[in-house]
């Protein structure tokens, strides 16, 4: 069993219902081993995982958040605890993934993993800034638009519209910020619109 536990890439930890850490994997070794973690931590077996804990909670608020979850698991009144948080290494921040979970067994506890999560997050990141971007450009083309007086209105293939400029609001006396989502007939009146059905499906 152990052999499968140390092929998984999560460090994992066994917990007791103390809180002391009775169990890792080669993972856990490896990550701590890296990342200048002493000879203690590096073998994990004994240290108190919710003293530790408490101790960074007092100055931090997802030391805060995985203290109170995994004491909830721990007391049985959570089945699965998770927290993403950044983790500092000598390369750079990285990110991680806090899973934890009631200890199945006669050993009454909890089962600890950390996976990382770094490239799901800076894809997350590049994301955001992305739609920010394109955000701010959109708003930059409306400005424009809004100062051309002619009227500019974009009309989908069901004749309803998404967009349409301040002009709008002197050709038909409609406030252009009621205008998307309303049907060309809503918009320009039925005469109007009986009169311009051929150039408008042509």
């Amino acid at each position: 069993m152990s052999a499968v536990i140390d092929s998984l890439c999560d460090s994992i930890a066994v917990v007791n219902e103390q809180g002391l850490i009775i169990s890792v994997n080669q993972a856990w070794r490896t990550f701590a081993d890296n990342n200048g973690g002493s000879a203690e931590l590096v073998a994990g077996i004994g240290i108190d995982y919710l003293a530790t804990l408490r101790r960074a909670a007092a100055s931090d608020s997802f030391a805060c958040a995985a203290l109170q979850g995994s004491e909830a698991v721990l007391a049985g009144r959570q089945t699965l605890f998770t927290l993403e948080y950044p983790f500092n290494t000598p390369d750079g921040e990285h990110w991680f993934e806090l899973h934890v979970t009631p200890l199945q067994g006669a050993v009454k506890g909890m089962v600890v993993g950390h996976r990382e999560i770094t490239a799901r997050k800076l894809d997350q990141r590049a994301l955001e800034q992305c739609s920010a971007d394109l955000r701010h450009h959109e708003r930059h083309l409306q400005a424009v638009l809004n100062s051309v007086s002619s009227m500019i209105g974009y009309w989908d293939r069901t004749l309803h519209n998404r967009f349409a400029n301040h002009a709008c609001r002197d050709w038909f006396g409609v406030e252009p910020a009621t205008i998307p989502g309303k049907h060309i007939r809503e918009v320009i009146g039925e005469e109007r619109y009986r009169l311009n059905l051929p150039y408008i499906e042509a």
